[in-house]
């Protein structure tokens, strides 16, 4: 069974199949994914920012933009760690909550 917050057949199978590589493939995966993904949000920021103003329009729609990315990346994130129990406390999980509510914020 899955330990995920995300329940379903989907979410399992991928979840299955994911603990079936061996770890340096996770890691290759893993990293190919982060960098097309930190490649693809570069790309939308900066076509984002030509159509803007030059000045501090352009800057702020940057800001923005890797704001509002943050915060969906940060907010899955955080809904996919478990919940609490009792007096436990792990600071990476509560940097991922912090995070999420401050780029939420902004």
């Amino acid at each position: 069974m899955s330990t995920l917050a995300f329940e379903g057949e989907a979410v399992q199978t991928l979840t299955e199949r994911w603990g079936s590589l061996n770890p340096g493939l996770q890691i290759g995966v893993s990293i190919a994914a982060a960098l097309l993904l930190l490649g693809l949000c570069f790309l939308v920021a900066r076509r984002l920012s030509r159509r803007a103003r030059p000045g501090r329009q352009r800057v702020l729609v940057v800001l923005s933009s890797w704001s509002v990315v943050l915060a969906l990346a940060l907010g899955v994130w955080a809904y996919s760690l478990p919940e609490p129990e009792r007096v436990s406390f792990v600071l990476s999980h509560q940097i991922v909550r912090v995070g999420a509510a401050l780029f939420g914020t902004l």
